[in-house]
């Protein structure tokens, strides 16, 4: 499915694990539930941008050069997962973990981060200008409704 068009897609508790979207076009895509699950999928240079995400498994996925501009992610779970030099500008994540994922040369510019596990990331090179932080982001303890 590498370069598919899922531009507006509604993909809610869809199982795509493992799933090759490299440089996919899922702009405005929606990827709702508990059940809606990338773990390990390959996103790399995919276009994400206005996406919303919520509830969504993204364990140890590849979002190296993704563009998440303007996204929301809420209770989304990237542990493990590679954003190496992700746009995340003007992204809002609530309460998702990021545990241990590569974070290095991220642009956060204008993003919102409310309640974020940040423990063991790798963030050199990361741009946060005029981000929105709250909360400890390295030792807040999550929700329990945000399942490894």
């Amino acid at each position: 499915m590498s370069w598919a068009n899922l531009q507006n897609a509604t993909l809610n508790d869809a199982d795509m694990r493992e799933v090759d979207l490299v440089g996919a076009d899922m702009r405005e895509a929606k990827l709702i539930g508990k059940k809606t699950n990338l773990e390990g999928a390959n996103l790399s240079g995919a276009d994400l941008q206005g996406a919303e995400l919520y509830h969504t498994i993204l364990i140890k996925a590849v979002l190296s050069w993704a563009d998440l501009s303007n996204a929301k992610l809420e209770r989304v779970n990237l542990r493990e997962a590679n954003l190496y030099h992700a746009i995340l500008e003007e992204t809002s994540l609530y309460i998702t973990k990021l545990e241990n994922a590569n974070l290095e040369g991220v642009n956060l510019k204008d993003a919102v981060l409310e309640v974020i596990d940040l423990r063991g990331v790798k963030l050199s090179g990361v741009n946060l200008q005029d981000a929105k932080v709250s909360k400890n982001l390295l030792t807040y303890k999550m929700p329990t409704y945000v399942k490894d």
